[in-house]
């Protein structure tokens, strides 16, 4: 992480069934996207982050067990990767 004054958030829970949440707060001068792939680097789906407080409820019902993966990137620069496992 490149100097950036917030909690870039996480994905919980994790392990997770059929949905997760992500948390986050930026500073009014930031944006962000948070961006799911699977193992093969198949982007999967993608959410807008905006300036101030966001909370995202990810739907994870059409997605098989398994390990993904999920990047945050705040102004364009990656902040976070990490993964999600998905256990049903």
């Amino acid at each position: 992480m490149k100097g950036w004054q917030t909690n870039v958030g996480i994905l919980y829970p994790n392990p997770a069934s059929a949905s997760c949440y992500y948390e986050a707060d930026l500073l009014d001068s930031q944006t962000g996207m948070l961006m799911m792939y699977d193992l093969t680097g198949k982007l999967l789906s993608s959410y807008k982050l905006n300036a101030g407080y966001n909370k995202l409820d990810i739907d994870l019902s059409s997605l098989p067990n398994g390990v993904y993966l999920y990047r945050i990137m705040i102004n364009g620069e990656q902040a976070d990767y990490k993964k999600l496992v998905i256990t049903k």
